[in-house]
């Protein structure tokens, strides 16, 4: 019963402290900054949020051309929070999950045919209730035979 109980502390407690994956602290790298200067900055933030920080503590962001300009730490921040929210639209909507099945459904698309592998075990103190199993799961759709096959 204890075991039981905190397992499942633990994994309450490790659910609630799962957050964005932050930086790696360990990327340094040299940038030209718009005026010329080269600076060595360390790749900051999370997921959501990226940015460099050079070693005096000025923050930079990275334009395309690799070139860095100063960072608007509360635009960044305003984007990151948007950014989250459209990523758990259940929890700032109050909106009830889907089930796994319901989004495996939303994915696949079958055309055709369905096969599936039905496997016949016949136990000697229980006989089958169909006559010709190979015709009665050829002839109807699988629903129909689920049904039918009962032991």
């Amino acid at each position: 019963m204890m075991k039981r109980f905190l397992t499942a502390l633990l994994l309450l407690v490790a659910t609630v402290a799962v957050h964005a994956v932050p930086a790696d602290p360990s990327v340094w790298r040299i940038f030209k900054t718009a005026d010329g200067k080269t600076v060595r900055v360390q790749l900051c933030g999370d997921e959501f949020m990226r940015y460099w920080k050079a070693e005096n503590g000025a923050c930079y962001t990275l334009e395309s051309n690799d070139v860095l300009r100063v960072a608007d730490m509360q635009q960044l921040q305003l984007n990151a929070s948007t950014m989250r929210s459209q990523m758990e639209p259940a929890r700032s909507q109050g909106k009830q999950r889907k089930s796994w099945r319901e989004k495996v459904a939303q994915r696949v698309n079958f055309t055709g045919d369905k096969r599936c592998l039905i496997i016949l075990a016949q136990f000697s103190d229980v006989a089958f209730t169909m006559d010709d199993p190979r015709l009665t799961t050829t002839a109807w759709p699988m629903r129909k035979v689920s049904k039918k096959v009962s032991l």
